[in-house]
C-alpha cells in the first residue's frame, strides 16, 4: 500500500509545472554559481597572489579593525549591513567626535597628534557635492596604529561602542568584526591547502562541500512550495473527503507524500552533482590521485537531505493546520534570517543554522575542526523533522476523524462528545 502511494505521488510531481520550474531553477543556479569554478592547481613560488583568507589571530584582528575604523573615520562614511545588504552611514558631529575619542584610546595618542596624523600631507581633500571629506591616498598611508598597551578585551569594548554609534550591521560589531582581518595567503599556506585538497579530500570532497554550500541555500526554501501546493491542491479539488474515507492509514498517506516530495527534490540535485564530480575526477586524475566517487552522495545525503526533510515537514504541518499560504511566509522569514546569520560565518562555525555555510574550495583544516558542529546541526534538524512528521500524522488523523476541522480561514476544534 505504502509503495503504491509513493509511486503515485512521484508520478503526480513528475508531470507538474512546479517540478519543471524547480529543475530550471537548480540548473540555472548551478551554472551561475559553480559552472565557472576553477580547478585547483598546485601553487608556484613567486606568484603575484595566492588569494586571501580571514585570520583568527587576535593581534591581526585588532590591527586590521583599527585600521579600518581609522580609514572610515577619515572618509566620513561607515560600511554597514543592517539586513544583509550594503549601506553607507554618515555620522553627525557628536557621534564623529565619539568615534575620534575611541580612536585616541586605541592608538594611545593625544588629540593634537591624532589631528596632525589624519590631516597630514598623506591625505587629500575630495569634494563630493556639498561634502568635503578626507581621503587617505592608500590604505597604509596613515601612520597611526593600535597601541600595544591595549588588551584584546579592551579592544572588544571599544569596537562594541563604535558599533553602537554607527548602527546595526556595523563592521565592528560581534557579527562582522573578524571579517576585517582579511589577510593575503602566503605561498606556504596555499601549498598546504592544495595538498590537503589533493590528499585528504581527493578533490571530490572539496567540490562536494562547495556544492552543498550553494544548494543548501535553495533547499532551505524550495520544499515549502511543494508541500503548500499539495495541500492547496487537495483543498481546491475537494479530494479530502475521498482521502479521509480511504482504508490507508494516516501515517501511510503522510509519509508517502512527504517521502515523494523529498525524493523528487533530492534526486535532481544528486544527478546534477555528477557535473562537479566529473570536474573533481578530472582534477584528481591530473594530480595523480583517485577521486572519491561517493563523496557527493555522502555529503548531499548528510548535508542537504535534513534541510529538505525539516522544511517539508514544517511546511506540511502548517499547511494542514491553516490550509493556506501561511507556511510560505513563515519559511521565507526563517530562511532569510538563516541566510543573514550565515553572512558572517561563510566558512565553518555552523552552529544551529538551517543553512550551514562553507563557501570555499579548500580549508580542510577548518572543516575538520568544525565537523562536529555540522553533525550536531544535521542530527538536530533530522530529529525535528521526525517530530514534525509525528505531529502531522496526529493532526491529519484528527481531521479524518472529524475532531479537527478547518474552513480555510478560521481554525476551530470540535471535541466529540461520547454517547452515553
Amino acid at each position: 500500500m505504502w509503495l503504491t502511494l509513493f509511486r503515485k505521488e512521484c508520478k503526480i510531481w513528475r508531470k507538474s509545472t512546479l517540478f519543471f520550474g524547480y529543475l530550471a531553477v537548480i540548473l540555472f543556479f548551478y551554472l551561475t554559481q559553480m559552472g565557472s569554478e576553477d580547478i585547483p592547481t598546485e601553487p608556484k613560488a613567486g606568484q603575484e597572489s595566492y588569494g586571501y583568507h580571514y585570520s583568527t589571530d587576535k593581534k591581526v584582528i585588532m590591527e586590521t579593525a583599527t585600521d579600518s575604523l581609522l580609514q572610515e573615520y577619515c572618509n566620513g562614511a561607515y560600511t554597514t549591513y543592517p539586513i544583509g545588504f550594503y549601506k553607507s552611514v554618515r555620522l553627525d558631529k557628536e557621534k564623529t567626535e565619539k568615534i575620534k575619542a575611541l580612536l585616541l584610546k586605541l592608538t594611545d595618542t593625544t588629540s593634537e597628534e591624532f589631528n596632525k596624523a589624519t590631516e597630514s600631507d598623506n591625505n587629500e581633500i575630495t569634494d563630493l557635492g556639498n561634502n568635503r571629506i578626507l581621503v587617505p591616498k592608500n590604505s597604509s598611508s596613515l601612520k597611526l596604529k593600535i597601541s600595544g598597551n591595549v588588551t584584546y578585551d579592551e579592544f572588544l569594548g571599544y569596537m562594541n561602542q563604535a558599533a553602537k554609534l554607527i548602527g546595526r550591521g556595523s563592521m565592528y560589531g560581534k557579527t562582522y568584526l573578524t571579517s576585517n582581518a582579511r589577510v593575503p595567503v602566503t605561498y606556504e599556506e596555499a601549498l598546504k591547502d592544495y595538498n590537503q585538497i589533493k590528499e585528504n579530500d581527493r578533490f571530490s570532497g572539496a567540490y562536494a562541500r562547495l556544492f552543498c554550500d550553494y544548494f543548501g541555500i535553495l533547499l532551505g526554501l524550495m520544499p515549502v512550495f511543494f508541500v503548500t501546493s499539495r495541500v492547496l491542491k487537495d483543498k481546491h479539488s475537494h479530494v479530502n473527503g475521498v482521502l479521509y474515507g480511504k482504508s490507508a492509514s494516516s501515517s501511510a498517506i503522510i509519509t508517502a507524500r512527504l517521502a515523494a516530495i523529498c525524493f523528487m527534490l533530492f534526486l535532481p540535485v544528486l544527478l546534477l552533482s555528477l557535473l562537479p564530480l566529473s570536474q573533481a575526477v578530472y582534477a584528481a586524475k591530473n594530480a595523480g590521485v583517485t577521486a572519491d566517487y561517493f563523496a557527493f552522495l555522502k555529503y548531499c545525503t548528510g548535508w542537504l537531505l535534513p534541510s529538505i526533510m525539516v522544511v517539508a515537514a514544517l511546511g506540511y504541518f502548517l499547511g494542514e493546520l491553516t490550509e493556506g499560504v501561511f507556511p510560505i511566509l513563515i519559511q521565507v522569514i526563517w530562511w532569510f534570517v538563516s541566510i543573514l546569520a550565515g553572512v558572517s560565518r561563510m566558512t565553518g562555525n555552523f552552529g544551529f543554522n538551517l543553512v550551514p555555510r562553507f563557501n570555499t574550495l579548500g580549508e580542510y583544516d577548518v572543516f575538520h575542526r568544525t565537523f562536529g558542529q555540522l553533525v550536531a546541526n544535521r542530527i538536530l534538524y533530522t530529529a525535528a523533522a521526525l517530530v514534525l512528521v509525528t505531529a502531522l500524522i496526529y493532526l491529519y488523523d484528527c481531521k479524518r476523524k472529524g475532531i479537527y476541522r478547518n474552513n480555510g480561514k478560521v481554525s476551530k476544534i470540535f471535541i466529540r462528545k461520547s454517547k452515553a
